[in-house]
């Protein structure tokens, strides 16, 4: 079994450093999206990580979009033994593609970037555009479209929203937390314990990861009670 993962920062696993870095080195990596030296320690401990062998193709700064562009790529390569996890991110993120840098450009980086060439593009966006009736189409199509990909093509999956997204419900029965998130759990889980679940920047730390995929493989088990 191998889990494929598609989402933005919270199942890409963003703040999960290796403590065994030097001080300096764990201070660069608070800046990089990739680092060779904490790649290993970040895969293994994030959610992914945590349920077993895994490609996570998440993303920090990921939108919804962006997740059904990866997977598109993803199926055509699909092979017997996958699954697929999608942790959908919150729906007012949006993307552009740049065909210079051959990649799609987001605007949960964007908008913090004035010299970025999609900056006046973002502005107009926001000005002309961005609105939830919009937000919610694009979310529902995107969702809805990966998830009957997976039906069309016989491929197990499981798929919840990493981030609150209220107005957005989809309905299906591989849908975890159906007008929940990943984030409401696991606040709602260390008000309870009072645990810390989360590291400095927002984002689950080891515990917290942890603490999703033991749910996760919960709901995984109720789902495909074939699957090891």
């Amino acid at each position: 079994m191998k889990y494929v993962g598609f989402g933005c920062s919270w199942m890409y696993g963003s703040e999960l450093l290796d403590p065994t870095l030097p001080e300096d080195a764990r201070l660069a990596l608070e800046g990089h999206k990739q680092w060779a030296a904490n790649k290993s320690y970040r895969e293994t401990n994030c959610l992914l990580g945590k349920l077993g062998p895994n490609l996570n193709l998440s993303e920090p700064g990921n939108t919804i979009q962006g997740m059904f562009y990866k997977f598109c790529e993803w199926q055509k390569s699909y092979r017997d033994g996958d699954m697929c996890i999608m942790a959908f991110t919150e729906s007012s993120r949006y993307s552009w593609y740049n065909n210079t840098e051959h990649d799609w450009e987001h605007t949960s980086w964007i908008r913090f970037e004035k010299d970025n060439p999609f900056y006046p593009v973002f502005k107009t966006h926001l000005a002309y555009s961005d609105c939830d009736e919009l937000n919610h189409t694009i979310h529902y199509t995107s969702a809805l479209s990966m998830i009957s990909i997976c039906k069309s093509r016989s491929i197990p999956y499981i798929a919840f929203n990493a981030l609150p997204n209220k107005t957005v419900q989809i309905p299906d029965s591989n849908f975890m937390w159906d007008g929940h998130s990943m984030y409401d759990a696991l606040h709602e889980q260390q008000q309870k314990g009072k645990r810390n679940y989360f590291h400095s920047g927002g984002h689950p730390n080891e515990e917290g990861h942890k603490w999703i995929a033991s749910r996760v493989k919960d709901f995984i088990d109720t789902r495909y009670s074939n699957i090891v």
